[in-house]
């Protein structure tokens, strides 16, 4: 069976993303910098400050570098409780839309043929 897309992961929304102001103002800011250029998803500018709260995908390692640095839950981020992403990971051949797509029409068509069946 041939399969177009290498990887499918479902993930809850980011509704916000809150640096705590008094616990910033403890680092220096060198350690904020570091924090900042830390973020796999370069969701903090070089002070800390958020600017894409939206691409944080809660990896946690800003909290886990803040902590080094002697500061416990610097950074809140709430996820949205009935929101999901998919991050869909395509060998190429098919965008990740026509994957979703053509994979809910195919999941269609084998709920229809079951549903015939019973």
């Amino acid at each position: 069976m041939w399969n177009p897309c290498a990887n499918v992961a479902p993930r809850q929304e980011i509704a916000s993303v809150k640096v705590d102001q008094k616990k910033s103002s403890v680092l220096s800011k060198t350690q904020r910098t570091e924090i900042a250029n830390k973020c796999p998803d370069k969701v903090f500018d070089s002070e800390l400050k958020v600017v894409k709260a939206n691409q944080c995908r809660n990896c946690g390692e800003c909290n886990r570098l803040a902590k080094q640095c002697g500061v416990d839950k610097l950074v809140d981020i709430e996820e949205a409780a009935d929101r999901w992403l998919l991050d869909i990971e395509s060998n190429g051949s098919w965008t990740g839309r026509e994957i979703v797509t053509l994979g809910a029409m195919a999941l269609s068509r084998q709920l229809n043929a079951f549903n015939k069946a019973f």
